[in-house]
């Protein structure tokens, strides 16, 4: 009884959210969209020393000099976003890749395929972190999308990923990974 109680509330409070979601943008659509207006592609397409640039960095994510290629790769004022962190200030982005790269025992990301269309860039990616959790080792395998938008020094200005952070990052948490378990199967 208790356990269909709990059940009802959940999916009560999960249904309440999605009605809500149905009738204004969530703040990760609203901000995307608002660095889309002014982080405005230029008319020329982004240069290949650029996204050689972007690729490299984040294909050594542990290596040394991190800091020096993120401030080589990202524009001052650029708009970050992994779907985990919404960041608009370069050095807020070298603090936060440095710091997954300290608690991340790996990170692997290989590039699958890179697109341009106009001054807009589409990078697909695979990512394989290592990662220790309450005792027990992690290697997650994930796949994921990234928009990129150059200033015209060839810096990124805008940088949005497309993942499923619920199969990459939450469903390996302890407690909270259980809580999206049990939920996928009452669903």
């Amino acid at each position: 009884m208790k356990a269909n109680i709990a059940l009802a509330t959940i999916t009560l409070i999960a249904l309440t959210g999605l009605a809500g979601c149905a009738s204004a943008p969530s703040p990760y659509a609203l901000t995307y969209h608002q660095a889309l207006q002014s982080q405005a592609a230029g008319t020329a397409a982004p240069a290949d020393a650029s996204i050689e640039a972007f690729v490299a960095l984040y294909s050594d994510l542990q290596g040394p000099d991190l800091a020096q290629r993120i401030t080589t790769v990202y524009a001052p004022d650029a708009y970050f976003n992994d779907t985990v962190h919404t960041l608009t200030r370069r050095q807020d982005i070298i603090d936060y890749l440095e710091q997954t790269a300290r608690r991340a025992d790996s990170i692997q990301v290989r590039i699958d395929d890179i697109a341009s269309v106009g001054a807009d860039t589409y990078v697909r990616w695979t990512m394989r972190t290592g990662f220790s959790v309450a005792g027990s080792d992690k290697d997650i395998v994930t796949i994921g999308m990234t928009h990129l938008r150059f200033d015209d020094q060839g810096r990124v200005i805008l940088h949005q990923d497309f993942w499923d952070s619920t199969e990459g990052l939450y469903r390996h948490l302890p407690v909270v990974g259980g809580l999206i378990n049990w939920i996928g199967k009452k669903l």
